[in-house]
């Protein structure tokens, strides 16, 4: 990001990666968009890519989502030309990234991937390593896990939301919130996963009863922006998105497993809701906190 980034800074480094593209250039407009470096909805036209006109329709880029609006200092910014040998091949260093910067996430934005792996979706690494996760700490260089976002050649727009969603898990350890609540997918999973998922309602007191009925201000900023992008909100869509973002104890945690509970009905971690809730910020922050961005 140029006029942005400082290498030695105390900042974390994220860098977008194309896979399966032949027009790089396209890739990079791609990647821009996705980023929404200027906070502002992204506009795209007809086809899913971006415009400067009036637009088909829009949508937060990454940077326009908190936790990442508001800690923009603490990120460095790279786009590279440099591709993984295969779509999901940097995501848990079995093959090892070309980048040596520390504090290192890498996306792959991998076009049309399940060309190549049939029924490939997006994903992140599994390699987040904060020594603990309530009161994390930074071990070294190599807390981050990498991600790879499965962009569709026909409409990429439709996955905007799947950068900031794979970034909550390869930052940030977060769940999923949705696995089990829609027909489950056969693999066997624990009950409970901090900040969001716990194992009954006694622990989801512990965990976040201080936060129960609050509401993430995020769908109301994400529909300021897309109204001042041309887009005003249907009516009762911004009470919709509220309800589900708001703390609660929601039964059937997050996986469907009986007597666990999570801590609200839909959130960026569960089917891409427009915020991450109050609970998942929270947790966010705390990671965001130990760097200092300079």
């Amino acid at each position: 990001m140029p006029g942005h980034n400082d290498p030695w800074a105390d900042r974390i480094n994220l860098v977008l990666a194309p896979w399966g593209w032949d027009d790089l250039a396209e890739f990079e407009a791609i990647a821009v968009m996705f980023l929404g470096w200027d906070q502002r909805a992204q506009l795209f036209d007809s086809d899913g890519r971006p415009t400067s006109e009036s637009g088909f329709s829009a949508e937060l880029g990454l940077f326009g989502w908190e936790p990442f609006r508001s800690n923009q200092h603490l990120f460095n910014v790279w786009i590279t030309d440099i591709e993984p040998p295969g779509p999901a091949l940097w995501l848990n260093n079995t093959e090892p990234t070309p980048f040596d910067v520390p504090d290192l996430s890498v996306v792959t934005l991998a076009l049309d991937p399940w060309d190549e792996v049939p029924g490939i979706t997006s994903v992140a690494g599994q390699d987040v390593a904060f020594s603990n996760q309530q009161m994390p700490q930074r071990e070294g260089d190599d807390s981050m896990a990498n991600a790879m976002v499965a962009v569709p050649s026909v409409f990429p727009a439709t996955v905007m939301r799947d950068l900031p969603h794979e970034l909550g898990h390869a930052l940030f350890g977060l769940a999923d919130e949705y696995v089990g609540r829609i027909g489950g997918d056969g693999v066997p999973r624990l009950q409970s996963y901090w900040p969001s998922c716990a194992i009954d309602q006694a622990t989801a007191e512990e965990w976040w009863g201080d936060l129960v009925g609050q509401v993430d201000p995020m769908p109301a900023l994400w529909l300021d922006e897309m109204l001042a992008a041309g887009f005003p909100p249907a009516e009762d869509e911004l009470a919709f998105w509220e309800a589900s973002v708001r703390i609660d104890y929601i039964d059937g945690g997050c996986h469907g497993d009986p007597g666990s509970v999570r801590a609200a009905d839909d959130t960026m971690m569960g089917f891409n809701a427009p915020g991450f809730g109050l609970v998942n910020l929270r947790h966010a922050e705390a990671i965001l906190e130990l760097w200092e961005g300079r």
